[in-house]
């Protein structure tokens, strides 16, 4: 029915992808797009639940188990490291979720030789891209990433963007980290900022590079070591036969396998370009994978019921987090436009990922016209009252993007890569360190132009005043038939966390 909001074609009426000069690939809109539009749609590629959270949610409709339905979980007999919720999900082959016969001996690989040696980020890109290889296999698809694409809208996950390139630069800078040291994309872009940075009480008139961009090199060879660590990993899961080498051999007393250490000063740089080079073409391979996973994956959040955790969750949770619960539970919302008081307590949880292809095309701002929007959530969003059924949802990993506000035509439509409640120096620090670009949004550049006490106010104004929310952006009310081109739009908004619903600013209101 909405098969024309899934790509970025003659067909859909709202947006359309332009190759701009020095930026890339970018989505704008081709006429006005009223606010609380959902103009596109996105199943994912490969999509997974999080290591922590395997026990609590179905590995194919997303659903939190609850206490009734716990005799009905299904474990996968191979490799003991999936869930179902039912016989039903078990049994539904869709691509981005299935979990085949490879997948499986290579999860149960993984489980016993290398659960305990990586965090959870890195575990969850693993397990990401032998999802990706394994699918390949399964679907009798060429397995190379290697090669540069010219495809202008993703089809396959060699269409997508990645900093590969950026990465052996810079490892090959020998830790020249002053402006020269820097390369490309990695490059920073920020001297017209600080030149101008005499309007801004926070930063100094002399803005001196030097040490920011040391901080910055060094955590990029950080980055791409711990990348070869999880590369000569999975080289050793693909390869069954290394892999029964390594059993009886290559383990030491506690079961660990020898890995590079993965902090890198200023001196380590000959090192990481020793690793670099001794790379063969199918290390560099599956490399290239890691950064376009790396680059373009987003996260799964979940509508997760406190209890739910306190029940299921494997995970001791600290006294920090359960004091912060409580504060939660005891916060008094005195807006006059809640119509939620009774509700119950729910936290929105990062509990998997996905690899979206063409949804990778949306750049980054601060403050951004558009959200995304899992179809899981939306439907919980906007049927508060209504118990979920899986079934009647075609693919609940779907991901929507709503406009935010009504956009204008020939205007690029933005997300958000990161939290947005946080200062611009945490913002431009986080974006830098993983995507590898100093952000120059408008947000950006209004604070650094006038300071936060202008831009701030009408941020907030855009997001849920509960602070326990974490400033999250209100989502305006979705009309049931997104193909409606109607300029009225709701003046309310939900949060997508409480789900209590405020009035939302207006476009004088706006930055």
């Amino acid at each position: 029915m909405d098969d024309y909001l899934r790509s970025f074609d003659d067909y859909n009426p709202w947006a359309e992808v332009r190759v701009v000069q020095g930026k890339g690939r970018c989505v704008y809109s081709k006429t006005k797009i009223p606010r609380g539009t959902v103009f596109f749609k996105n199943t994912p590629y490969v999509a997974q639940v999080d290591l922590s959270y395997k026990r609590n949610i179905c590995n194919t409709c997303f659903k939190f188990f609850s206490e009734t339905n716990r005799q009905n979980v299904i474990r996968c007999p191979g490799c003991l490291e999936i869930y179902y919720c039912s016989n039903y999900c078990k049994l539904f082959n869709q691509a981005h979720t299935k979990h085949t016969e490879t997948e499986c001996e290579w999860l149960k690989i993984f489980s016993l030789v290398y659960r305990t040696q990586f965090q959870e980020d890195d575990k969850n890109l693993i397990l990401l891209a032998l999802k990706i290889i394994a699918r390949k296999i399964n679907h009798n698809e060429p397995i190379h990433f290697i090669n540069d694409s010219n495809q202008s809208i993703p089809l396959d996950v060699i269409d997508l963007v990645d900093h590969y390139q950026e990465y052996l630069v810079n490892a090959s800078s020998k830790g020249n980290s002053g402006g020269s040291g820097c390369s490309t994309s990695m490059e920073c872009n920020s001297t017209t900022n600080c030149n101008n940075s005499n309007n801004n009480s926070n930063n100094n008139s002399n803005c001196n590079h030097s040490q920011q961009d040391r901080e910055y090199t060094n955590s990029w060879n950080n980055q791409l070591k711990r990348l070869i660590n999880i590369v000569k990993t999975i080289q050793n899961i693909i390869d069954g036969n290394q892999y029964n080498e390594m059993k009886y051999h290559g383990i030491d007393q506690d079961g660990d396998i020898n890995m590079e250490d993965c902090n890198i000063g200023d001196s380590d740089t000959e090192n990481l370009s020793n690793l670099v080079s001794a790379l063969t073409l199918s290390d560099r391979n599956i490399l290239r994978l890691l950064t376009k996973i790396r680059a373009n994956y987003f996260g799964l959040w979940h509508y997760g019921y406190t209890e739910n955790l306190v029940h299921y969750n494997k995970i001791n949770r600290s006294s920090i987090e359960l004091k912060q619960q409580q504060q939660q539970e005891e916060e008094i919302d005195n807006d006059s436009n809640n119509n939620n008081n009774n509700q119950q307590q729910n936290e929105l949880i990062w509990c998997g990922s996905g690899v979206y292809l063409i949804l990778s095309l949306f750049n980054h701002s601060c403050f951004p016209n558009c959200t995304t929007l899992l179809e899981y959530n939306n439907h919980l969003l906007n049927n508060s009252n209504t118990s979920y059924d899986s079934h009647n949802i075609k693919n609940p990993l779907d991901i929507s993007i709503i406009a935010l506000r009504d956009i204008e035509p020939n205007t690029e439509l933005l997300i958000t890569y990161i939290p947005l409640d946080q200062p611009r120096s945490e913002r431009i620090k986080q974006l830098k360190t993983t995507w590898l670009f100093t952000c120059d949004c408008k947000r950006c550049s209004m604070e650094l132009e006038k300071g936060p006490s202008y831009t701030e106010p009408i941020f907030i104004k855009s997001c849920c005043p509960r602070k326990s929310c974490g400033n999250g952006l209100l989502i305006p009310t979705i009309s049931n038939d997104s193909g409606d081109n109607n300029d009225s739009s709701s003046n309310f908004g939900h949060c997508r966390i409480c789900k209590n619903s405020y009035i939302l600013p207006t476009g004088d209101d706006l930055i």
